[in-house]
């Protein structure tokens, strides 16, 4: 909801509802804080976050804070995307290990029906 809310003060500035420069600044570094620090945050969140951040910067150059906040954000941007896209090769990895162990155990029952169609006969 409060993202909602600050994304909706964000739109009306847009609208023709001006914010000052300092207000306008504020309201994008909380939003940018509200959405890197959602537990679930996805990759656009993390992208909208990164892009509150540094309007905040841009908007109030002078606050130092803001650039500070845009800095280490992007930082920690690059290790999100970083471990999303190592979970992610964890996946297709996996994926492909257990798509070769099916094929190894086809192949080896078509191997075994060869056998006893041939009259051999496995006495393990």
């Amino acid at each position: 909801k409060a993202i909602s809310a600050f994304r909706s003060a964000l739109a009306r500035a847009a609208d023709g509802i001006r914010l000052s420069s300092e207000r306008e600044a504020d309201v994008r570094h909380t939003l940018g804080n509200l959405l890197a620090s959602k537990p679930d945050a996805s990759p656009a969140d993390d992208a909208d976050a990164l892009a509150n951040f540094r309007s905040a910067a841009d908007v109030e150059p002078t606050n130092s804070i803001y650039s500070e906040s845009a800095l280490s954000f992007e930082n920690e941007f690059k290790v999100r995307e970083n471990k999303r896209g190592y979970h992610e090769e964890q996946w297709r990895l996996q994926e492909a290990i257990n798509n070769q162990k099916q094929l190894q155990a086809a192949e080896d029952a078509e191997w075994e029906e060869d056998q006893r169609a041939s009259g051999f006969v496995d006495i393990r």
